[in-house]
Formats: C-alpha cells, structure tokens, sequence
C-alpha cells in the first residue's frame, strides 16, 4: 500500500489524506474489511519513507558534472509550508567575521557615471524611454544642438571619457551629430545603460596572449588583422565571449573601408581598462569564518554533495542596506521580481540544477526571493564560482556579487533565461543566452535555460501535501521527491546508478 502511495505521490497530486479515503473505499467495496485509520497511516508512511535506502549523495549528483558543475540553472518555486512552522532559531548564532568586505561601487561599474549623460547618449543612439516599454515603440526624436553640446560638455569632465567625445565629434562632422549611424548605433546605446561594463562584456580577464583581452589590444592597435580569415580562429574567439564588441568592430570595419579607425580604438582601450576596474577589491579567506555544521534534515538547505566551505562575510553593502544610504537606480533600469505569496504559507524554496536536468539541492526561503539567496549559496557552497549562471534574474543577481564578491565571480557568465529575457528590456544583451555560441568550453546555445522551470512544475504535486507539514518533514518529503526525479533523469541519461 506505501509503495503504491510512494509513486503516486510522484505522478499524481493527491495527498496522503485523498489516497487514504479513496484506498478505503476501495478495500470496503470488495468487502475486505477496514484499513488503517488516517493518523496511523501518517505515521507508517513517515516509518516506511525513511526506512528507504536512498544513496542522498548519489542521487543528488550528475553523473557528467560531478560534485561542482559548471553550469547552474537556478530558480525559486512557491512551495511552502506554514509559516507559524518556521524554525527561526538556529542551532548556534551565525558566526560572522569582523573584518567588513567592499565589493565594487556603481560608479566604477558603468562606463558613462553621468546619469544624464546617459539619457543623451541612448537618444542619440535611437533609444528613447518609450522603447523600454512592451510592444512597438515610437521612433525616438533625435538630439537637438543643444543636447548634443551638454553631452559632449559633460563628457569633458571625466577623464576616460575623452576618447567617446572624440568619437562623437567625429561623427559630428560627418553630419551624424543628432542620431547615431547604424555601425555605431547599438554599440553606444549599450555604454549608456546602467548597467555594469562587466555585464556587457563578460569576458575572461586573464591577460595571457590569446586571451580575449589580448585579442582585443592586438585588434584595435591593428597588429592582429582580426578580419582576415588566417585569423578565423581569433575572431570567432572575440565573438564566443564579447559578442557585443565583436559585431560593434566588424560594422565598423566595413562601414569605414577595412579599417577600424583611431578613436574606435581609443574607445575600446579606454573600455578594456574599465571593464576590470570592479576586480580590484581582492580579500584573502581570513573574512570568512568557519562554516556552520549542518544537520541533514533539521535546517533549511539540503545540499548532500556541496558541504558548507565558508561561513558568512561581513559585507560594506549590507551595512549600507541597513542605514539606507544606497543611491536608487534610475527607474528603467530597474529589474524586479514581483511576488504575490500566500497568507499563511511560507514563500517557497529555492532549487538548484546542473545543464542536465540534475537537482543539487535546495534552501528553504524564509522571506520573498533576491539575489541574496542563489548568491549564499553560491558563494557558501562553491570552492571556485560555476562558468555559467542562468537565472530569471541574472542580472540583479550579478550586480549583487559584484557589490560583494566581485573577484570570486571575475569569470563567471550571468544569463537571463530565455523565457524572462523578453521582459528585461532595460539589460544589456550581455545577459541574453541568444547572444552566445562556444563560450569557452560550454555550448551555451544547448543548455535548456527552463531546465529549472520544468522541474519546479513537477513539484506542484506535492505541494498540497507538503503544506502543513513541520519543517523538518517538509525538507525530508521535498528531498525524497527530487531524489527519486534525479533517478529517473539519470535513468533517461542511460546510467547506471547503485
């Protein structure tokens, strides 16, 4: 009878108490007496559930990734349990350094700092505000004189922006001084979001020769003819990781008569040595303190193969958080998850994938989903940070690490799922998965971004019965079911499994 339930709990929606009636009524009808009132059964399930022999670890790793994969696909879900429920106490206070870590500041993140500086130059590049609103936008009215002198004033007054005004002078005098030419048109409008540099261009920051920032120094000083097809192999380097930066410098290698010219590349050198300044702030591992010990099932995450390795740091943007003495982003550059949530039931959980459709495990989510909670684990679990992140919110997610730990995600490439992509239309397109082919040794184009989303479905099934559970039966229940999910997608990878 527990083993019928047991499956059925994977495939159907009924609760433990719907099996129960419709069991009994079964066994009454052929006249077979009585079954076991609905309390007693509660108990023999949760005897049976546990006395499985589930290998915790082994159903709960990939069998290409192993124990750290390099691609994750995480998201949060709305299954939850009551809230009066919550353990809000830990087992011991969370240890915490003494020593406050400082990630990057906004300024040194985004390549125009001057907020209406920003508004000029998306203008004049065929941006306006109606754009950044769904559907068809109308066509944006282009700069007038008098804009177009403010912008090149305030350019004047910060140093690395020399070379930009240099280039807008020079398409000034070409009569391109009210809207952009098409070349140049998407690449400035990219420099004037408000979003990080490093976002636009997520690229791999080794200064070894072959590297793209070493292509790119060779390209805009023409020692490397990046265009020539002896140098393919260069090119479609540059274009697995900065895209953006790839397609900029071809248009205007074809526009300008097979040449890139002198201010393009004074631009782009001004761009490579900013696009790194957000990994400057390097800390050794003394901030952190020791992990915490975990207890398997009484806790919030569970997490059998990726162990605690740090303990939490002591954050300079968490304190400004606290005093309220951060600065707002601009309104439409603003990226933001909307929650409705139910009354009585905790806000849900979040899960955590491999490109194959493996869960690694998931943390009880005792407020409304952020970036904090990928970012905890992330930066808590992981030795070295995963090569690619995919996220509904990839983009606040990154801003956060880099507010934080902007040095252990130095390499990482943040996506928003291509489903939420449609929705982010204040991001760079460095966050768009589309935009990328062979990003190093990941196929992004291959990994299935609703990986999460589909496995996050499935739980649906159980949320009626997991519901009023305590939270300690709530993570064991949660856990079992994933378990016996990332058996069956193994099964379909054709492995075999103990």
């Amino acid at each position: 009878m527990l083993f019928r339930y047991l499956h059925l709990m994977l495939e159907a929606r009924n609760p433990l108490a719907a099996f129960h009636r419709a069991y009994r009524r079964q066994v009454r009808a052929l006249g077979q007496g009585d079954v076991l009132p609905l309390h007693k059964m509660r108990r023999a399930w949760d005897s049976f559930s546990h006395l499985l022999d589930i290998n915790w670890q082994t159903s709960f790793q990939c069998p290409v990734c192993k124990g750290s994969p390099d691609v994750i696909i995480c998201d949060g879900t709305s299954l939850g349990f009551r809230k009066d429920l919550i353990n809000h106490e830990s087992n011991r206070e969370t240890q915490q350094s003494s020593l406050q870590v400082k990630g990057s500041d906004h300024e040194e993140r985004v390549f125009l700092p001057i907020p209406q500086a920003r508004v000029f130059l998306s203008q004049f590049a065929g941006v306006s505000p109606s754009q950044k609103k769904r559907g068809k936008a109308r066509r944006p009215s282009a700069l007038s004189a008098q804009q177009y002198r403010e912008l090149l004033s305030s350019l004047s007054t910060t140093p690395h922006l020399s070379s930009l005004a240099t280039l807008l002078e020079r398409l000034s005098r070409n009569g391109s001084h009210r809207i952009a030419p098409n070349p140049y048109k998407k690449f400035l409008g990219e420099l004037a979001k408000n979003g990080p540099l490093c976002g636009m261009l997520q690229i791999d920051h080794s200064q070894r020769q072959g590297h793209t920032k070493d292509i790119v120094r060779r390209a805009v000083t023409n020692t490397l003819a990046i265009f020539d097809s002896v140098n393919a192999a260069h090119l479609q380097k540059l274009r697995s990781d900065a895209p953006i930066l790839a397609d900029f410098l071809f248009e205007v290698y074809k526009a300008e008569g097979n040449r890139i010219p002198e201010d393009v590349s004074a631009l782009v050198k001004d761009i490579m040595d900013r696009v790194s300044l957000p990994f400057k702030h390097k800390h050794d591992n003394s901030v952190y303190p020791p992990p915490e010990e975990e207890d398997t099932f009484g806790g919030y995450s569970f997490f059998p193969n990726l162990p605690l390795v740090r303990g939490q740091a002591k954050y300079a943007k968490d304190a400004q958080r606290r005093t309220g003495t951060r600065r707002c982003r601009e309104p439409s550059q603003r990226c933001n998850k909307m929650y409705g949530g139910h009354p009585s039931l905790s806000p849900g959980i979040f899960t955590m994938f491999c490109q194959h459709g493996v869960c690694y495990g998931f943390t009880i989510l005792k407020s409304h989903e952020s970036p904090r909670h990928p970012f905890e684990i992330l930066i808590g679990r992981f030795n070295r940070a995963p090569r690619v992140v995919v996220y509904d919110n990839a983009c606040r997610l990154h801003q956060y690490c880099l507010n934080r730990e902007p040095v252990f995600f130095m390499n990482t490439l943040f996506c928003v799922d291509r489903l939420h992509w449609i929705n982010h239309t204040g991001c760079s397109d460095g966050y768009c998965m589309d935009s990328y082919g062979q990003h190093g040794s990941i196929d992004v184009q291959q990994i299935n971004s609703q990986i999460n989303e589909q496995a996050n479905a499935g739980l649906k099934r159980i949320k009626a019965q997991l519901a009023y559970m305590t939270q300690s039966k709530f993570l064991f229940n949660a856990a079992l079911f994933l378990a016996f999910k990332n058996i069956d997608k193994q099964q379909q990878l054709e492995i075999s499994w103990e």
